[in-house]
């Protein structure tokens, strides 16, 4: 099991409805004050300033939402007799979705308001209902935290004129009260995938930014990545891996503070209908590969619906239906010692699926306990080879191996045919083989998923890439502001990387080559593929490297990986590909 930096504690704590509580060394579970958390209402959505001290909400079907409707430049509240007020808002929550036009407005699930917690450490100091323009009669609700901390961005794009459009915006802090008009928040081709279900997550630096929306009206919501490009501008979203993303809904991400973990909502769980929230390690520097999740323990998950997470320092906050209607939760591990040492028989992180239960929460028994079934023999290890990536050849080879959360390093001796490793509790794993002769990079591989329903012993082909003409060097990778050939901070580690292997490797001459997808005009293709694979040139002799060593080519969209039929094929044919050319 992956070792998380925090860690949730197995027995069920006292729910306690205030800030303070007793022990600081005990994590405890804790429901903000009913101030907060109405009965009536339904409490979401929780992001917080990095100091905690500021809690950002969104609150449902409260009758006291902002009233502000502006059409033609014109509030309508102000306009209208209430009657035809109702009425014009009833219908436009119908056109948003609502088919039960309730008899009273503020009972849709589309009067949404955000509201504001000041706080001094744990002591609550202010409940703000913001104005307008943060809050009107239309869906509102903040979203992430702009670096600044004074920066809100908030779901839908809306203008001076009263229209609204999906999409996300952004709006600074003026004073406690009083919010600028919100601002567009630009995402490559983000209107024509998405339909209107949509939230996001921002990284610290608000460099990544990870989506939830589904890409057709009607369809459950899936989890995506987008790359800032400029500063209000974000790239085209790439759909999250299938172990993260399933036929079910996943929805309201967050990150780690460090980036190093995902938090999402899933309803994905023994319960139909019925939402959990689920961590995954991050095992890549562009945010699209993560370790399979797994559903945090209680008193986090119960038989009802949880969501909404939010990590701040050592504090979970999340939502859930427990007490009737959605409320604001929090774990909170900030004591006197750090967590991640705690001896891990007190304390789990997460937990598999449990088994079928009924409506009271009992395991359900099954109907056919009487019929013996075969159990498949558990699969304890696995073979590791090093193979020649050109030639798929096995070689003899020393392997570094890792576990994650492990700061030991082991040597093996892998031979021609393979060395079976025995895994009786498989983790995320990193290897990198050492091969005269041969490049390598550091794999981190998911030995857990990779055993559990193997019905033999799998393999695991390590790839080393050898010094001779024609080879490929390994890459994660390289992306690019939309458009452009300007390369993103997040693709900056790789390319350092393959400095150090230019460096270390004086004989090596190598060419880059780059390639596009198909949209667009081909000789525009060409060019602009040339010119990212110069922009790769130019940082590798920034490095140090002699330009005389590397070549440049641009193909365009004449050499493609795959038949660009989908936005996630097109995006593998997006890349940059280095080739051997010289070895001296």
């Amino acid at each position: 099991m992956v070792r998380l930096f925090f860690y949730i504690l197995v027995l069920v704590a006292t729910v306690h409805e205030a800030f303070a509580f007793s022990n600081p060394d005990t994590p405890v579970l804790h429901k903000l004050p009913s101030f907060i958390n109405s009965p009536y209402t339904d409490e979401i959505a929780p992001i917080l300033t990095w100091d905690d001290n500021t809690l950002y909400f969104t609150r449902i079907k409260d009758p006291n939402f902002n009233k502000t409707i502006i059409f033609d430049s014109e509030d309508l509240y102000k306009k209208f007799t209430y009657s035809e007020y109702t009425k014009f808002i009833s219908g436009v929550f119908e056109l948003l979705g609502d088919e039960r036009r309730e008899e009273d407005i503020y009972l849709s699930p589309f009067n949404q308001d955000i509201y504001i917690v000041e706080k001094n450490g744990d002591q609550i100091n202010e409940l703000v209902h913001p104005d307008h323009p943060l809050n009107n009669a239309l869906p509102n609700s903040a979203l992430a935290i702009m670096p600044d901390q004074t920066t809100l961005v908030l779901m839908n794009q809306f203008y001076l004129n009263g229209s609204m459009y999906k999409g996300f915006s952004k709006s600074k802090k003026i004073s406690k009260n009083k919010f600028s008009f919100p601002e567009p928040v630009f995402i490559y081709d983000f209107k024509e995938m998405a339909g209107n279900q949509a939230n996001l997550a921002l990284s610290r630096n608000g460099e990544v930014m990870i989506l939830a929306f589904a890409e057709e009206q009607g369809e459950d919501t899936d989890l995506f990545v987008s790359l800032r490009v400029n500063t209000d501008t974000y790239s085209e979203p790439i759909r999250l891996p299938d172990n993260l993303n399933t036929e079910f809904r996943e929805f309201s991400p967050a990150l780690s503070e460090d980036g190093k973990y995902l938090f999402f909502s899933s309803n994905k769980g023994s319960f139909p209908n019925h939402s959990n929230i689920y961590i995954s390690q991050r095992l890549s520097d562009d945010y699209t590969k993560w370790s399979d999740p797994m559903k945090l323990k209680a008193p986090v998950n119960t038989f009802h619906n949880e969501g909404h997470p939010f990590v701040v320092g050592k504090k979970l906050y999340f939502c859930s239906d427990r007490d009737g209607s959605w409320d604001i939760f929090y774990l909170d591990f900030d004591g006197n010692k750090d967590l991640g040492d705690l001896p891990d028989e007190e304390y789990i992180v997460v937990e598999e699926e449990s088994p079928p239960r009924n409506v009271r929460g009992e395991v359900e028994e099954s109907q056919n306990s009487d019929i013996q079934v075969p159990v498949e023999p558990k699969i304890e290890s696995v073979l590791v080879k090093v193979v020649d990536s050109k030639t798929g050849d096995a070689l003899s080879a020393k392997l570094i191996k890792s576990e994650v959360g492990k700061s030991e390093n082991k040597v093996l001796n892998v031979g021609e045919k393979g060395l079976l490793l025995e895994m009786k509790d498989p983790v995320e794993t990193i290897f990198q083989p050492l091969k005269d002769g041969y490049i390598s990079k550091t794999r981190r591989y998911d030995l857990k998923a990779m055993m559990e329903n193997a019905k033999s012993v799998p393999e695991l082909h390590i790839p080393v890439d050898p010094i001779a003409v024609d080879a490929k060097i390994s890459m994660d990778p390289i992306f690019f502001k939309r458009g452009s050939d300007r390369i993103l901070n997040v693709s900056y580690p790789e390319i350092e990387r393959l400095a150090g292997i230019l460096k270390s490797h004086p004989e090596v001459h190598i060419k880059v080559e780059g390639h596009t997808d198909n949209f667009g005009d081909a000789k525009a293709l060409i060019a602009l593929s040339d010119k990212r694979a110069f922009a790769v040139k130019r940082f590798l002799t920034s490095r140090g490297i002699s330009p005389m060593r590397i070549d440049t080519k641009g193909y365009g969209a004449s050499q493609p990986i795959t038949d660009n039929s989908t936005e996630a094929l097109k995006a593998k044919n997006r890349r940059v590909e280095i080739v051997i050319t010289q070895v001296q």
